[in-house]
């Protein structure tokens, strides 16, 4: 159980390098989910959809909060690849390659041994994702390299690829440009051939330097994917503190406010009003079943959320084939196995097939958790009693019970003392009492004891012996 689930990437890139860009320069690159410039949040939610791993080119910087660091190392930590360039990736790499990110390319490099220091070299202004993030300034890190190429192709000397730099430098990022460069070069007094051939070679000797580091970066993945296809192992423990839980929620909150526009009718809010638990209107469930109420709802929930919390502190994750074999049993148990039948639901849940795949394993990883949670349970239930002030009439029936049973001698009875075949024991149990069928099928009797929250069916068979000896007399 210690490998990720698939082999999927996930690329957060905008103004830098395009998606379809990237699926021309790097075509062997397959089976990436490309994402909007990252910002705060956005990492750890998509490392909560368990790909092989994640790679990070352009980001947020000052509209939007930058994404954080702890982020990077709970990707890490969860068991996935996490690589930088170009923009804000490779900051980050630079600044969490102890943890295991991965840097790659020139710019990264450059932060790495504190060549460069300033956030601003890999800043741009750009336009929103409909123009196709248009940048409207040129990075500094393109510039030095613009200005670099030139003075290695002996289109100027290197004082004016010096001064030129320094101009450029002291310009702020949005107004970044060779144009305005060149013309603040003019104005100083910078050699007017140089400035006049630069001026000739360029645009076609520019250098995109970001573009290529990102390339580069893609490139890189697809082959440690190939030669590495498990899960990065941390060799740092991950502290779950305050902040970062903070943090964690909330970006669990801003994706589940992003999901509608504000002006949509959220479904939840029809479980909140009780509409279809109160047969106002619609189709009330599954085969006429009511749906449960909000506060029914919401307990579970909160026992979802803190159950998958703890698989991920306790590393638990799925390797492919179990991620498949999950999959497999959540579509045998919802009877899901015909394709019409699996698409039938996926329209009706509002679910794609990644979504389906994500449940799914969530459902497997709660299965694999509650063990360690059976221990606890059982004082949780007692105190949750407690805190209703529903257990007094509980223990009160339980021991009413035992002094009934000690008084006819019969502390530990057997099936014997009932007079009733163990088929008429559980006929009475589940028909009589419950008002349900009698279990039946391979394992079924054990399911629904453990439904019922007993150990086994033997646990379940001593208490119901002794629940009919109470009741009949």
């Amino acid at each position: 159980m210690s490998s990720l689930p698939s082999g999927r990437i996930v690329i957060f890139s905008g103004p830098t390098l395009l998606a379809d860009e990237g699926r021309r320069e790097v075509p062997d690159l397959l089976d990436v989910s490309w994402r909007p410039p990252v910002a705060q949040g956005d990492l750890y939610l998509a490392a909560r959809e368990r790909p092989w791993g994640i790679g990070v080119i352009d980001g947020y910087f000052d509209r939007l909060a930058a994404v954080w660091h702890k982020e990077i190392l709970w990707a890490l930590d969860q068991g996935i690849h996490v690589f930088g360039a170009a923009s804000l990736g490779a900051l980050r790499a630079a600044e969490c390659a102890t943890f295991g990110m991965v840097g790659v390319g020139e710019i990264y490099a450059a932060f790495a041994s504190g060549e460069l220091t300033d956030d601003d070299e890999v800043t741009v202004f750009h336009g929103p994702a409909a123009t196709g993030y248009a940048a409207g300034s040129e990075a500094m890190v393109n510039l030095r390299a613009t200005f670099a190429a030139a003075a290695g192709a002996g289109v100027i000397g290197e004082p004016t690829r010096s001064a030129l730099v320094a101009i450029a430098k002291a310009l702020l990022y949005p107004e970044r440009g060779t144009a305005l460069v060149l013309e603040r070069a003019r104005r100083s007094g910078l050699p007017s051939p140089e400035l006049d051939a630069l001026e000739g070679w360029l645009p076609a000797g520019r250098v995109d330097r970001k573009k290529l580091d990102a390339l580069a970066m893609l490139r890189r993945m697809a082959v440690a994917r190939e030669e590495h296809p498990g899960r990065f192992e941390a060799a740092f423990p991950f502290q779950h503190t305050e902040a970062w839980e903070a943090g964690r929620i909330a970006a669990e909150q801003r994706t589940a406010l992003a999901a509608g526009d504000g002006h949509e009718i959220d479904p939840l809010d029809e479980l909140r009003l009780g509409g279809l638990a109160l047969g106002e209107t619609g189709d009330a469930g599954p085969e006429g079943a009511s749906l449960p109420t909000y506060a029914a709802v919401h307990l579970v929930a909160q026992a979802r959320v803190l159950a998958l919390t703890l698989a991920d502190r306790s590393g638990l994750q799925l390797d492919e084939p179990a991620r498949e074999q999950a999959l497999a049993r959540f579509r045998r148990k919802h009877a899901l196995t015909d394709d019409a039948d699996l698409a039938a639901f996926l329209a009706e849940q509002r679910l794609d097939p990644s979504g389906l795949a994500r449940l799914a394993s969530d459902e497997a990883r709660i299965e694999k958790v509650l063990p360690l949670l059976e221990p606890l349970l059982d004082g949780a239930l007692r105190d949750d009693l407690r805190v209703r002030r529903a257990y007094a009439p509980l223990a009160e029936r339980a021991e009413a019970k035992a002094r009934a049973l000690a008084a006819r001698g019969l502390s530990q009875p057997g099936l014997a003392d009932t007079g009733l075949s163990l088929d008429e024991l559980w006929r009475w149990f589940f028909v009589e009492r419950l008002g349900r069928p009698v279990p039946a099928g391979p394992g079924a009797l054990e399911r629904a004891a453990r439904d019922l929250g007993f150990g086994g069916t033997d646990e379940l068979r001593r208490a119901v012996i002794r629940e009919a000896l109470f009741v009949r007399g």
